[in-house]
């Protein structure tokens, strides 16, 4: 038996058929479940892999080797933070594009004038710009001057304090240069 020609067929019968061709049920066979579940595991181990290539290319969250033993000597370093608190040295300052400048004073508020200042800084999510600077004095009572440029954004900064008189201080800062 040969199909009829469609061109003898009305247009309402051929629509029907070709849409009865186009959503005709096919059986679910093994094959698409297999497809099903190697879309599923494929998406998953896609976003597992550009996840661990973003973790690996970043701020890797390492604070120090070897946690026991920096846990040693922790009570050595929460009395002698403490003990630098208590001098009560203020440091206040300015940051911008150009470099920093802070003032440093005692608990009195007399400008601190003998003093090495370092600044350890860098941004708070990845080392790539981690450096380590010293501060020069800038001709003015306690005042003291950085003249390195910044990037803008976040930066984390420890800036760590000696004196001529062997008197030490610490301190972290947060610092958000604007353009």
């Amino acid at each position: 038996m040969t199909p009829p020609s469609t061109a003898a067929m009305p247009v309402p019968e051929l629509e029907r058929q070709m849409l009865a061709r186009i959503f005709a049920p096919n059986p679910f066979t093994g094959w698409h479940m297999a497809g099903v579940i190697g879309l599923f595991f494929g998406t998953i181990i896609t976003v597992n892999l550009i996840m661990a290539t973003f973790a690996a290319n970043s701020w890797t969250g390492l604070v120090v080797r070897n946690s026991y033993v920096a846990s040693q000597g922790f009570d050595e370093r929460t009395a002698r933070r403490r003990a630098e608190q208590a001098q009560g040295w203020q440091l206040t300052g300015d940051v911008a594009a150009t470099g920093i400048h802070f003032e440093l004073r005692d608990a009195d508020g007399v400008a601190i004038e003998d003093a090495a200042i370092v600044v350890s800084i860098g941004r708070p999510a990845h080392e790539h710009d981690d450096q380590v600077l010293t501060m020069r004095h800038g001709g003015e009572p306690g005042l003291y001057l950085l003249e390195t440029p910044f990037a803008a954004g976040l930066w984390a900064a420890e800036v760590s304090v000696a004196r001529a008189d062997g008197s030490t201080w610490t301190t972290a800062l947060r610092l958000t240069v604007t353009e």
